[in-house]
């Protein structure tokens, strides 16, 4: 029923609006940036803490709809009064997708039953007002205090002069508002012709509306009693699910009949509505941002061209992104982030045309889009939210990348040669992308068709940045595996300092070796032996006889000889 009559009562407020100068008046905290906690309410009988209703909070400067409660019931040996007023108001706080990042309200309907304690409501809910209790109630939130026990009444009486809007202003024109609001907005000389905001609204059940009231009222002093002056209304036919702009045209009664005197609103009353359902299914609720009262002409909601017909083609890593405009535009403003990113927080980009392409990103991942035009003398359109979810990795992910350094040597440039890089692949693809080079420089870029690669001649005693991806057939791409890795200090030659030739004899018998290898070299030679992350084993003089090496571990060995010829190293492997 009180659906039915907000329904009625709104609707028929609803009038045309005037031309004129543009003055405004801020309403406070139309952006509800500003919150305040109301607590709970207990109460106690022997060992026993029964929550009355949890705590809850509201705009800060807006008042909300309660209903008294005061009964006594009996809980054991003894009885227990439930003494305070019940909050008939679900507000929340809303920053997803909210205009110019800043913080709506958000009124969901609710029932009774739902805030207040389950022991306590079995108690006591004989004794409340059925309607309250048995039927989802609309979430009200307004600029002045609405009265519960005067409200329903008063709406009922309202709807019996339901057949025309002159009879029914004629009815509010002799209510006492006292009875049902008192405070509201103080107006000290404006004159209110339109409301503006912005506003989206979910119905739970298809059929619920939402909407926003404005009633004027002026104190008379010859009654003694504050009257109804004027009023206008706004109301979400139809759920959507972006921020929409609305207006709310004021009107005084005059307007509506010539009949009525001719008066100036002294305070406005402007209420919330989320509306309730019929058929008890919770859920609707509407959300409202960015309050502004305006003396005459509000200025267009959207002064610059809307974004329309948003379309994305995602791949593995990018997106293609396109879309069209309701008129010609200078540019365009774009944020994007992971699905749920605030926004005002993502990463933001300007195309200067509408088509653009989002490389980097991860795959089989759901992202939001924000865009919005942008016009000379940066006037901008109102933002278009829109997502898409990156294909799955269908190119597969290199595993166990690693550097083996064993056959490194310093060359005739003082720089460390021998560098391989290798990774194991769980199929055979097109080839693999290798990016290289110091942590601090840019990398350069080799590419392959067998899965290891010989680094060009790095430089000695410094840290390298490795990362290797896999290319597949569609020329898509496998995600990056990296790797940080130690190039070794100079290690310092005799006699010229030139590399020893590979057609010298330097030989190793066995290698692979088990446990020891002989090493044999045709001159006077130092021979060093090291482990494959350069830490010197073993130093030996040789005078041209064989050498017996002792290898006491598994794995890779660096065996360096250095002569009066100039130096080299050979691999040694011990299983």
């Amino acid at each position: 029923m009180a659906k039915k009559v907000f329904i009625l009562l709104l609707s028929a407020l609803l009038a045309q609006g005037m031309a004129g100068a543009q003055t405004s008046m801020t309403v406070p905290h139309g952006s509800f940036e500003q919150w305040t906690t109301h607590p709970g309410y207990n109460i106690s009988s022997l060992f026993l803490t029964l929550p009355v209703y949890e705590s809850f909070s509201v705009p800060t400067g807006w008042d909300y709809l309660t209903y008294p409660v005061n009964e006594t019931f009996s809980m054991g040996f003894q009885n227990v009064t439930v003494n305070t007023s019940l909050p008939l108001i679900k507000a929340m706080q809303d920053t997803a997708a909210v205009p110019d990042s800043s913080t709506a309200v958000k009124l969901q309907t609710f029932m009774l039953s739902d805030i207040i304690g389950p022991a306590v409501y079995l108690l006591v809910s004989g004794s409340l007002d059925s309607t309250l209790t048995a039927t989802v109630y609309p979430s009200i939130l307004s600029t002045g205090v609405v009265n519960i026990e005067h409200f329903i009444p008063i709406m009922n009486s309202l709807m019996a002069n339901m057949d025309s809007a002159q009879a029914m202003l004629a009815s509010l024109a002799t209510i006492d508002v006292n009875y049902l609001i008192t405070g509201g907005l103080a107006l000290d000389g404006f004159e209110p012709t339109y409301l503006t905001g912005s506003y989206k609204y979910h119905s739970a059940t298809g059929g619920d509306n939402g909407g926003v009231l404005v009633l004027g009222t002026r104190y008379n002093n010859l009654l003694h009693k504050r009257e109804v002056v004027g009023g206008g209304v706004n109301i979400a036919l139809t759920d959507c699910t972006g921020y929409t702009p609305f207006t709310v045209d004021y009107m005084s009664l005059h307007q509506y009949d010539a009949s009525f005197a001719e008066q100036t609103p002294d305070s406005l009353v402007i209420m919330l509505v989320s509306s309730a359902s019929l058929n008890r299914q919770q859920g609707s609720w509407l959300c409202v941002d960015s309050l502004a009262l305006w003396h005459v002409d509000p200025p267009a909601p959207d002064t610059c061209a809307s974004i329309v017909d948003p379309t994305a083609v995602p791949d593995i890593h990018e997106v293609a992104l396109s879309w069209g405009t309701t008129a010609d535009v200078d540019g365009f403003e774009m944020e994007f982030g992971p699905s749920g990113f605030e926004h005002g927080s993502g990463t933001w980009i300007t195309p200067n045309s509408n088509t653009c392409t989002i490389s980097g990103l991860r795959a089989n991942t759901q992202y939001d889009v924000w865009i919005r035009s942008v016009c000379s003398d940066n006037v901008y359109g109102g933002w278009m939210p829109f997502c898409f979810t990156t294909l799955p990795d269908t190119c597969s992910r290199i595993t166990h990348i690693g550097i083996d350094s064993s056959g490194a040597n310093i060359n005739a440039y003082n720089m460390a040669a021998g560098y391989v890089a290798s990774w194991e692949s769980s199929f055979d693809p097109e080839g693999w992308e290798v990016e290289y080079g110091l942590v601090e420089a840019s990398p350069i870029t080799l590419s392959t068709t067998i899965p290891t690669i010989e680094l060009p001649p790095l430089q000695p005693g410094s840290q390298y940045k490795l990362r290797v991806r896999t290319v597949c057939d569609d020329s898509t791409y496998g995600s990056w595996d990296s790797l940080l890795f130690h190039t070794t200090d100079t290690v310092p030659t005799v006699g010229a300092g030139k590399p020893i030739s590979n057609s010298m004899q330097l030989t190793l018998s066995p290698n692979p070796a088990h446990g020891q290898c002989v090493a044999s070299f045709a001159s006077e030679a130092e021979l060093r032996l090291y482990t494959s992350d350069g830490r010197l084993l073993q130093t030996v003089r040789s005078t041209g006889e064989p050498v017996t090496l002792q290898l006491q571990s598994q794995g890779v060995f660096l065996l360096q000889v250095i002569s009066a010829d100039g130096s080299a190293a050979r691999k040694i492997v011990n299983r």
